[in-house]
Formats: structure tokens, C-alpha cells, sequence
């Protein structure tokens, strides 16, 4: 099963939404598995609250806003219900002035690295990230609509074989982390 970033739908960069997926079908057809990310709510008082999407499952290609993901890890079958409790107990908590669902993606993927479910060689940060980000979504948006379903094949790029070192990956497990980017909302 791999761990995904995914974005969703194109508005300015600072912008893009984030979350983690872990992709437990087959990511060639109709990808899907269960999703991990943070919004907020803004009330008319000036409070903000945080809530966490919990590790519902998605399916990728059923939304027009998700527009790619970027492929950072890997994660057995028998681990995955010890990764669920994992993100499910890392609530957002904003750590600074600014902190969003881009940060807390960030935070679980280094945590998730303490467990080896994320490749060797990933640094978690925006700015690593970001490049294998802008190659999926200009992969997914520029493909051609399935005449069916008219929804487009979601891209992943496997951050391994182009941003990393050549060779850091031997004989490492793959793990998908997905980001995505939301206009408007969770879009799922």
C-alpha cells in the first residue's frame, strides 16, 4: 500500500491544500484508501477551530479537485491499523502564526519516517515536496478526460525516482503520500 500527497483543484500555490493518503487499491485502477487531513473553521466571533478528517476512505478519481500526488512511502497491510492510530492521535494544533494543512501534513510524514513508512532520503518540507507536486497536477490536468466518467486519470509521481539521490531507494519499500489541493472546501 503506498502513502500519497495529493493536491486539489488550482488556486494560488500558497494556497494548495494537503493531505495523506494511503492508497490500499490498485493505484493504476480507480485509486482509493483512507484520508487524513486538517481544515478550519472560522466562526463569526474570530474563533478558529482545527478538526481533523479522519481516515475516511476516498476515492481519487472521483473528484474533480484532486489534482495529483506525489508518492513518498510505503506501508504493509498488517501496519496499516497501527499508521491509523498514528494520525488519528496528531491533532492540529497550530504551532505558530500562519500554520495550516500544509504543516501539519509536514508533522505526520516526519513522524511517520520515525516508523520507516516514508522512503529514506524525503525530507519533510514544503520546499522538497512542492516540485514532484506541480509535476502530478500538470500530469493529471493535461490528461484527457475518461469519455465515461469525464473525470481525468489522477497522476501520482514517485518522488524516488525524480527528485531523490539515484540509488537511495534500493530495496526500500514504496509508501504513497498524497497531498491535495481543495478549492472551496474538503471536495470530497
Amino acid at each position: 500500500m503506498s502513502v500519497m500527497a495529493i493536491l486539489w483543484a488550482i488556486i494560488h500555490e500558497d494556497q494548495l491544500h494537503r493531505a495523506l493518503v494511503v492508497v490500499t487499491s490498485d493505484e493504476s485502477h480507480d485509486p482509493a484508501g483512507p484520508c487524513w487531513q486538517v481544515y478550519d473553521r472560522h466562526y463569526n466571533d474570530g474563533t478558529v477551530i482545527w478538526e481533523l478528517y479522519d481516515g475516511h476512505k476516498v476515492y481519487l478519481e472521483h473528484t474533480t479537485k484532486c489534482i495529483g500526488g506525489v508518492k513518498v512511502g510505503s506501508i504493509k497491510k498488517s501496519e496499516l491499523k497501527s499508521l491509523k492510530e498514528i494520525l488519528s492521535a496528531h491533532h492540529p494544533t497550530p504551532k505558530f502564526p500562519g500554520w495550516n494543512c500544509r504543516d501539519w501534513v509536514i508533522e505526520v510524514i516526519a513522524i511517520l519516517q520515525q516508523n520507516g513508512w516514508i522512503y529514506q532520503g524525503v525530507i519533510p518540507s514544503q520546499a522538497f515536496l512542492l516540485p514532484g507536486l506541480r509535476s502530478a497536477s500538470v500530469l493529471t490536468i493535461n490528461s484527457p478526460p475518461n469519455p465515461m466518467t469525464n473525470r481525468r486519470p489522477f497522476k501520482l509521481v514517485d518522488i524516488r525516482k525524480k527528485y531523490l539521490i539515484p540509488g537511495a531507494f534500493k530495496d526500500t519499500p514504496q509508501i504513497l503520500g498524497t497531498f491535495k489541493v481543495i478549492y472551496g472546501g474538503l471536495g470530497f
